[in-house]
This record gives C-alpha cells, sequence and structure tokens, in this order.
C-alpha cells in the first residue's frame, strides 16, 4: 500500500495537493491543434456554451484547461457513437 510522504516544512492542508494532477494550461494554438477546429469556431462555441471557456493568463494571454479541452473530446466523440 502506497504511504504518502509527509513534508514538515508544507502545512497540512497543502499535503494532498502533491498527490493531485497538474493541470496544463493550453494556449490558442494548442487547442487548435488538439480539437481540429480553428479559431474562429473555438470562440463561436465558447460564446454559445458549446466550447470550454478560457481564463486569463495575464495581459492579452489566454489559455484552457487542458482537463476542460480533454473532456470536450471525448463529449464529441460519445457524441459521434464511438468509444472514447
Amino acid at each position: 500500500q502506497y504511504q504518502m510522504k509527509s513534508y514538515p516544512c508544507l502545512p497540512n492542508n497543502t499535503q494532498g495537493y502533491l498527490m493531485k494532477k497538474i493541470d496544463r494550461v493550453l494556449r490558442r494554438p494548442e487547442v487548435q491543434h488538439l480539437t481540429g477546429i480553428g479559431r474562429s469556431a473555438i470562440y463561436r462555441g465558447m460564446q454559445n456554451g458549446t466550447f470550454p471557456k478560457n481564463f486569463s493568463l495575464g495581459g492579452k494571454s489566454v489559455g484552457w484547461r487542458e482537463s476542460d479541452i480533454q473532456g470536450w473530446i471525448n463529449k464529441q466523440i460519445e457524441a459521434s457513437g464511438l468509444e472514447a
């Protein structure tokens, strides 16, 4: 059985965080590459609620959570009748 190592330098409420998978931030070109859809379709989908919303990284930079994009891809695959 796996036992989580204790890190005394961290507060108790952050110990569990070390076990979580880090969710990567994807920029638009990578989102386009993964989904196969273009810039306009991404922003149109965000506007009508059919595509995950992005979030600000500061300044004019935005990103998407990798898990949100992967979830959207899986949903499209399921809707097509194929297995994810």
